[in-house]
């Protein structure tokens, strides 16, 4: 998944952290996925002049096959 995020948008900075333990239980959690649950913080010129909503679809269609495979949700810290 970080190397997706790498080659889509170049991003000066990069943290994903996996925050699935934290949902174990809640409805929509998928046993078998083992990341389902995802904090990213990414910074990328690529959003410049983007406005938030913007800038969450593209990391949506970017993730569109991992969410395919049992990713479930996304928190998001986005900046340029």
């Amino acid at each position: 998944m970080e190397e997706i995020l790498r080659e889509t948008f170049n991003p000066t900075l990069i943290k994903i952290i996996d925050n699935s333990h934290l949902h174990a239980g809640h409805k929509g959690f998928n046993e078998n996925s083992k990341e389902s649950h995802l904090y990213i913080k990414m910074n990328s010129s690529f959003f410049k002049e983007m406005k938030r909503t913007e800038m969450h679809q593209q990391v949506y269609k970017a993730l569109e096959e991992e969410f395919a495979r049992g990713l479930h949700a996304l928190e998001l810290d986005l900046g340029f």
